[in-house]
């Protein structure tokens, strides 16, 4: 389980590095899953190790956001006063998330059904 905690933390760690040193608008942790997902495409599969170390994370990711909620009661005054604001980027972002996806899936499905 070590090697799959240190290739999880090392694409991690190498994706902030890239974010800071280039000073992207891109948070480390978006590119670091970039690079895990090109390094599991490299390899045609994901190793036992990072499978076992991801499915224990994914067990208790309900308690990771936990740090963030209590976060969020930090802005509550702010989130009263931008709340139409947020509520209108958070249903766009849905429904252009929904949407592509459901693009995705035809293009996908069209391509599968002629070969």
């Amino acid at each position: 389980m070590i090697d799959g905690f240190i290739v999880l933390l090392s694409c991690l760690f190498i994706g902030n590095f890239i974010s800071e040193f280039f000073s992207l608008p891109i948070p480390g942790s978006i590119i670091g899953m970039l690079i895990l997902f090109s390094i599991l495409v490299a390899r045609k599969g994901v190793n036992d190790s990072v499978d076992k170390v991801s499915s224990g994370l994914i067990s208790v990711m309900g308690m990771l956001f936990v740090p963030a909620g209590v976060g969020i009661s930090q802005y509550f005054d702010l989130l009263s006063r931008e709340w139409p604001l947020i509520f209108f980027v958070g249903m766009s972002t849905t429904l252009l998330s929904l949407a592509v996806t459901a693009f995705l899936f035809q293009a996908i499905s069209k391509r599968k059904d002629k070969s």
